[in-house]
């Protein structure tokens, strides 16, 4: 794992010493496990100055960011440079909400906007990049197909940002058999999964997208973004709406559904496709909290991707 990021203290120091005394309010906004948020106030304007490990993950954000439009919204990405062992990103402030924060009603009223805005990342033309999987700083995956990209999540290669996850996985009793029967479940279905390449966000659950009442504001935070089928963000809501216990009373399957019927889409395969997603992302999340060393997350991950296994 990395060191710390950094602390309200030093972001402080870090933004009046490059701007000057007048920068005003900073405050956090919120960290994960690669970066944080600090607002501030400048020249009479609100701002974010992102603080992390990886400064790929806040040049995919300004790549992104030129697709930004009324019906999706990204915030501008302005001034990207090193601090210390690691990188910032200045950018403009949005506001809204965190949606995974969001009580019952509210997830109510605004899921109708965030699948339409889930639509309108699916007409994004990708023409200027190429490949499939995790793209770089670029605009470049690895893999020569989707199905490529689906199926190296059993791979523990070097380079990875969570490389060593499989030895950690070998360490502990029990957790190699499980993954590898989830695995080798998930194989089955990859041929399913169409050669399709959209952009796709994969971190729609954990603050990155902001809300206000009916409408999604912001997009936040593309350093996980993919190249592949669309479905893939949906798969993503399926498959952590359980974490979400506020939300049990939403059929979000249901409201999917719906969605595409009232579009009057007939998406071929479409629980095939969304089965399959859900199992890669409990792989992959299960890969994760192996690097983590996160066991109780682990084994939630590991339940739900056996209760999604039997649901097909």
């Amino acid at each position: 794992m990395k060191n710390s990021l950094i602390e309200l203290s030093d972001a402080k120091a870090f933004l009046h010493e490059h701007f000057g005394a007048s920068v005003q309010q900073v405050q956090e906004l919120g960290r994960g496990e690669w970066s944080v948020a600090f607002a501030y106030r400048f020249a009479g304007h609100e701002y974010v100055a992102r603080f992390g490990f990886f400064d790929e993950d806040f040049m995919k954000d300004r790549i992104v960011a030129k697709y930004t439009s009324e019906r999706v919204p990204l915030p501008q990405i302005g001034e990207i440079g090193q601090y210390k062992n690691g990188f910032f990103a200045l950018s403009e402030r949005a506001y809204g909400n965190f949606l995974d924060q969001l009580d019952e009603h509210a997830m109510r009223a605004v899921l109708p906007n965030l699948l339409a805005t889930l639509d309108a990342i699916q007409e994004i033309e990708l023409s200027d990049t190429r490949g499939f999987g995790l793209w770089d700083a670029k605009g470049i995956a690895p893999h020569a197909s989707w199905q490529e990209a689906l199926l190296d999540v059993v791979n523990d290669r070097p380079g990875k940002r969570i490389h060593g996850w499989r030895k950690s996985l070998e360490e502990v009793s029990g957790k190699l058999a499980l993954f590898e029967q989830a695995a080798a479940l998930f194989a089955t279905k990859v041929p399913l999964c169409p050669n399709e390449r959209h952009l796709i966000h994969n971190d729609l659950l954990n603050r990155n997208v902001l809300v206000d009442t009916h409408r999604v504001t912001a997009l936040l935070d593309w350093g996980d973004s993919r190249y592949g089928d669309y479905l893939y963000d949906i798969a993503h809501l399926l498959y952590w709406w359980p974490w979400f216990t506020q939300w049990r009373n939403i059929d979000i399957l249901g409201e999917i559904e719906q969605h595409y019927k009232a579009k009057k889409l007939d998406v071929q395969d479409f629980h095939e496709r969304v089965w399959c997603y859900q199992m890669h992302i409990g792989l992959d999340s299960m890969a994760y909290h192996c690097y983590t060393k996160r066991w109780k997350n682990f084994e939630w991950s590991a339940k739900r991707t056996f209760e999604v296994a039997r649901s097909q």
